[in-house]
């Protein structure tokens, strides 16, 4: 089966605050009648929204590795969130901004990148014998997946997704469902 390298079609229309737009997806609350809010014990994506928004600290909650648990708003973003076609949105019935897939290369991988920030990981191997480094997206919906995959895709990026249950958390039907992203290179 042959495969291109990247399908390197993007637009040339800028999104506001792309960076800010990824970690809101991954972090963030933005649903109706709310002030968007990010979550987060991440000093860099804290530090971020602190250093480049007009903000006002809800809660700080310290952590036993020293860390700080910090939920803070960010004030006066409302009105572009509705331009974007997201506010409103909420866990599973979040999507990537309408016109993403109109959007410039700077700008798509800005917003992935602020995405792989809040919902990222990356695993590293330490067999000699085996490689299982690779790098995952984590979201509830299935569906925002699909659609970073295929900015992914256009970025020359392929993986796969799969579904899976958790059960450390809290639901009535004793595991709840989400979806990883796995980019490798097996």
């Amino acid at each position: 089966v042959a495969v291109a390298d990247d399908v390197s079609i993007f637009g040339d229309l800028n999104i506001w605050n792309p960076r800010l737009l990824g970690l809101l997806i991954g972090d963030g609350s933005y649903g109706e009648k709310q002030s968007p809010n990010i979550t987060s014990c991440d000093s860099g994506v804290i530090n971020f929204v602190k250093n480049n928004f007009d903000t006002k600290v809800y809660y700080t909650r310290p952590m036993s590795n020293g860390g700080l648990y910090e939920n803070i708003g960010i004030k006066n973003i409302r009105s572009n969130l509705r331009n974007l076609g997201i506010y409103g949105q909420t866990g599973l019935n979040k999507r990537l901004p309408k016109d993403i897939f109109k959007a410039c290369k700077s700008d798509v991988c800005e917003l992935v990148g602020g995405l792989f920030d809040t919902d990222g990981c990356v695993y590293v191997s330490k067999s000699e014998n085996k490689s299982h480094d690779c790098i995952t997206l984590t979201q509830s919906s299935k569906e925002i997946l699909e659609e970073i995959l295929i900015l992914l895709n256009k970025l020359g990026i392929y993986g796969k997704i799969q579904e899976t249950v958790s059960y450390s958390g809290y639901s009535s039907n004793g595991g709840s469902k989400y979806y990883i992203l796995t980019i490798s290179d097996n």
